[in-house]
């Protein structure tokens, strides 16, 4: 018996008498040592947290914009101050999606990760974030009110999500995209034929269900699936880039939907 030898040391298979071919075929080339639970647990952990903080950093600017527009007012709102807060914030994510995607693949997916975690730590901490628009906006209104207000609808993302996990393993990411983008459509037609209604402060309530229920599809759809689409979808050596492109495009297309929505509430 062997006791002592190095760490992968694997025993010799037993000599057998047949032929050269029958040893071989009883010889495994290479041993496959299964994961254990902890190990497939902390990559999902350790990506989980990344989207928890990359989630709060994106919907905070919503408070800080509602409390910017208590403190200044018509100064604040009147002069284009608010709309550049949201153009600079939208550019920087922009940016900082396309230059990930690329340095993931030319230099190395860790490294940009943690170096992309530095700065999302150091700026959070001087309050620069990106922008979700608050959804609940009177000046009569509190703050503890249209922050709760947003409390309950950023509550929507949770369920999407989860169904839109068991979905996509159920019917394919592609087809779990499609889906949820179709059925986002719809319930956002829904909600902009019915807005006259929805806008009054006594149907806050309704407002808040059926834009949850919007973002939600949103989660179960484009947020769960984007990424499996285009991990499936292209070479692993472009991979970072080719879901930074497709990152980016969304983000663009939201920053154009959010700076021409008050021209268009106002027509």
């Amino acid at each position: 018996m062997k006791l002592f030898g190095k760490k992968n040391d694997v025993a010799e298979p037993p000599v057998d008498s047949g032929s050269d071919s029958n040893n071989l075929a009883n010889v495994d080339p290479l041993a496959e040592i299964p994961k254990g639970r902890w190990d497939r647990i902390w990559p999902a952990m350790a990506c989980g947290s990344g989207l928890f903080s990359d989630g709060y950093i994106n919907n905070v600017i919503g408070s800080v914009s509602t409390m910017l527009k208590t403190i200044y007012g018509d100064a604040y709102t009147k002069n284009g101050s608010q709309k550049n807060v949201n153009a600079i914030t939208f550019a920087g994510t922009v940016l900082g999606q396309l230059v990930f995607g690329y340095t993931s693949d030319k230099w190395s997916r860790s490294n940009s990760l943690l170096v992309s975690t530095i700065i999302l730590i150091v700026f959070a901490a001087l309050g620069a974030a990106p922008i979700l628009a608050n959804i609940y906006n009177s000046k009569t209104a509190s703050l503890t009110t249209v922050f709760g207000w947003n409390t309950v609808i950023n509550l929507f993302y949770i369920p999407g999500a989860m169904l839109g996990s068991i979905f996509s393993d159920f019917a394919g990411p592609k087809y779990a995209l499609m889906i949820g983008v179709f059925l986002q459509g719809i319930v956002g037609f829904i909600m902009a034929g019915l807005y006259p209604h929805l806008a009054k402060p006594g149907n806050v309530g309704g407002f808040a269900v059926v834009y949850g229920i919007f973002l939600s599809l949103g989660e179960f759809g484009p947020g769960d699936n984007i990424g499996l689409v285009a991990s499936k979808t292209c070479a692993t050596g472009v991979r970072g880039q080719y879901y930074a492109i497709a990152a980016a495009t969304g983000k663009i297309g939201a920053f154009i939907g959010t700076y021409i929505f008050p021209y268009i509430e106002k027509a």
